[in-house]
Parts: structure tokens; sequence; C-alpha cells
């Protein structure tokens, strides 16, 4: 892919789904169909931290953001102000570099702008009384949830795998088009993440005939470790 290259000193910004409204960016594109409600406000500093939010970059110098066209060229699209701070909501590193996703315009590092990282104990308190930020992913048809912003990254990651082990190994089992997953999200808050599902699908090896089966997974999301799994 041809990239073109914008003057020294110039800080290029892609745009990916819409324009940003003012000095912050909310992270929509990041989560396609959250199911978590923010119940209590928490603040850093002057300003509420997003529910997605994992820090915030200012703008050191008035800054020119670009984002890509329909021929993926760069093209203008504002000025960010001196002064102006954003939501941080994912960061990439793509040839050696940072990149920013501000929920809206990726931002490379650089000398025109400073990151910081959100407190780790503002993070862990707002999930644990708001609960943690879910999306959906989608695996062989299957629509199932994924934790997103936890404090402990290891936690995540471990709960996101053992949640996507379980599509993965009851496709396998019963068939990719044989049957049917459904996932819930019971519970969200104190640090306990309670998910349910119910599983549908053909017994080809047995008596025939349609089979349904239900089950729950508990996870501690401050740990990543499974409180309760089973399967009925």
């Amino acid at each position: 892919m041809k990239k073109r290259t914008i003057g020294a000193g110039v800080l290029i910004a892609m745009m990916l789904i819409s324009p940003v409204a003012g000095n912050t960016a909310e992270a929509s594109s990041l989560a396609n169909a959250s199911t978590q409600q923010t119940t209590q406000k928490f603040m850093w500093g002057a300003n509420e931290l997003g529910d997605t939010q994992i820090g915030r970059i200012t703008f050191l110098k008035d800054t020119k953001l670009y984002k890509r066209g329909a021929d993926n060229v760069p093209q203008f699209h504002l000025n960010a102000k001196k002064g102006s701070m954003w939501r941080v909501h994912k960061i990439t590193n793509e040839g050696g570099k940072n990149i920013y996703d501000l929920g809206g315009v990726r931002v490379q590092q650089s000398n025109l702008s400073e990151f910081e990282s959100a407190p780790t104990a503002l993070i862990e308190k707002q999930v644990k009384e708001n609960g943690a930020h879910i999306w959906w992913d989608r695996t062989y048809g299957f629509d199932y949830p994924q934790v997103r912003r936890l404090a402990s990254k290891d936690a995540e990651e471990n709960i996101n795998k053992n949640i996507r082990k379980h599509v993965i190994r009851i496709a396998m089992i019963h068939g990719i088009w044989n049957g049917s997953q459904e996932f819930s999200v019971l519970e969200n808050r104190d640090n306990r993440l309670l998910i349910v599902f119910s599983i549908s699908y053909t017994d080809t090896e047995g008596e025939g005939g349609i089979v349904n089966q239900n089950g729950t997974m508990i996870y501690d999301v401050t740990t990543g470790m499974i409180i309760e799994e089973k399967i009925e």
C-alpha cells in the first residue's frame, strides 16, 4: 500500500469512522455492541474518565489532523488546538511508533503531543463500581462477549481467551452449522462477571432430535480467574 508523506512537522492522524466533536472522542467504533451502561461518573482531574479510556494526550502545539479519503490518501480534517486534551482508547505499535486511537482519529506518537496513562487505581474503582466494559466479538457465526480495558491486561486476556475457547470447542464438537450458541451477561459489578449461555444442537449420534444445554461462567475481573464454570 502506498503512503503519502505530509510535510515535516505535521502530525498525521487517520480518521476511522466519524468526525470528532470538541476535545474528546468516544470509542463507539471500538465497542460494536457494548452492554455496559455507566452508572457512576469517575473524574480524572477536571474530566470524566470514559469507560474505554486508557489515557489521554495533550497537544503541545496547534496540530493539523488528517483523515484518509476514499482513495486512501490522507486529507486535512481539522486543527487540534494547543493545549486541547483528547481521550485515548487504544494504543497499537506500527513501525516502532505508538499509534493512539482517539475513538475516531488515529494519531502517531511525536513531539507534538504528550501522552498520559489513566491511573490504574482509578480504572480499578470504575470497573468495580460500573462493571467491565463489554463488547461483542464473532467467531464461526456466533456472537459472544469480551471484556476491554481492565486494569490487569493479563486478567483481560485470560477471561477473553477462556470465553473464546468455549465458543470454539462447542462449535467443533457439535458442528459449526449444526447448532446455536447464545450468550448473556447477567452480572457485571463488584469485580464479578457472570455470563450464561445456552447451546442448542441436533443430536446426530444418539437418539436424534434437538438437544438443549445451559452453562455458566463466573470470573473475577481483577485476576481473570474462573470462580465457577459449568454446563448443565
